[in-house]
């Protein structure tokens, strides 16, 4: 079994828990629509707890996080000169 499969079973379950999450994320982050405007992962998690009045799923590893986030369609990213990376949106 390869990584992406515990990894592909692991969102599967994590949208079974927290239904609409993945149209959670893509509100929070539809204004945001350059690298300019986009926004780093502590920054989401806070803007989701706020939005949604639940935390963002606190089992999950900032890594895991950030490869879960790519998996929703039309949600980009970039690295700035410190390696840290920032989300937006592509619609």
């Amino acid at each position: 079994m390869c990584p992406l499969d515990n990894a592909e079973r692991y969102f599967t379950r994590v949208r079974s828990k927290y239904r609409g999450i993945d149209g959670d994320l893509i509100k929070i982050l539809a204004e945001r629509k350059t690298p300019e405007d986009a926004i780093c992962l502590g920054d989401l998690k806070d803007l989701y707890r706020i939005n949604t009045e639940d935390t963002f799923p606190p089992s999950m590893c900032i890594p895991r996080a950030r490869q879960f986030l790519l998996t929703i369609p039309n949600i980009a990213t970039f690295r700035n000169a410190d390696g840290v990376p920032y989300f937006y949106s592509l619609r």
